[in-house]
């Protein structure tokens, strides 16, 4: 079986247009994020067999995780200078506290 490591899938997620999704403070359509899932589902299976066995489920679940946790980061970031200052993260908890059950 070929195998990729975590870091490179993650370099994969990182580098596919495919996987992009639209800015911090849009919502991706419905096709966007099946698009997104299904290029981390091919990034995954590292076989290429159209299945992903626990390896790669487990490698499938971290580049979900990632790429969340990417997405709340930029969200986080108001300035866009590459960091979180302590004022950004409360602000993110403040707006999440007050929105929650809107969507």
């Amino acid at each position: 079986m070929k195998r990729l490591s975590l870091w490179t899938l993650t370099a994969l997620l990182a580098a596919s247009p495919a996987i992009a999704f639209p800015g911090a403070g849009e919502r991706p359509s419905e096709a966007e994020r099946e698009e997104a899932r299904a290029a981390l589902f091919a990034a995954a299976d590292a076989d290429d067999d159209g299945f992903l066995e626990l390896e790669e489920f487990t490698a499938f679940q971290e580049l979900v995780r990632a790429e969340h946790l990417e997405k709340r980061f930029a969200r986080l970031d108001q300035d866009q200078d590459g960091a979180v200052s302590a004022t950004e993260l409360e602000d993110g908890a403040s707006h999440r506290r007050n929105h929650r059950g809107r969507r």
